[in-house]
């Protein structure tokens, strides 16, 4: 069986949270991910514009916290890639904010 390599862009801004995320996308079973780790949306939606990915990892915030807008940056984020799906992590167990991004096409 040939290894599978998965391009994932990966946009947190905590580099603990990245770490933690990226150690649990350690090679295993078969499978292998090349992770680009990048901190805001702001910079993640100009390096868009010259990379692709397979999928893409979005913390998103509840809105309660400093630097961080809520459902924004999904908003944003589906303006510039229309096929690449998205998952969507947060800290909090926020029911509503979570409903809103599988609205907007976040997978569950």
């Amino acid at each position: 069986m040939n290894p599978v390599e998965l391009k994932v862009l990966l946009i947190e801004n905590k580099k603990c949270d990245a770490e933690t995320i990226m150690e649990f996308l350690r090679p295993a079973n078969g499978h292998s991910f090349e992770v680009i780790w990048i901190r805001g949306i702001e910079h993640a939606i100009r390096h868009l514009v010259t990379d692709r990915y397979d999928v893409i990892i979005l913390d998103l915030c509840d809105g309660n916290c400093e630097n961080c807008p809520g459902i924004e940056p999904l908003i944003r984020l589906n303006g510039e890639v229309y096929s690449t799906p998205v998952i969507v992590i947060t800290q909090k167990a926020d029911e509503v904010l979570g409903y809103q991004a599988i609205q907007l096409g976040a997978q569950e």
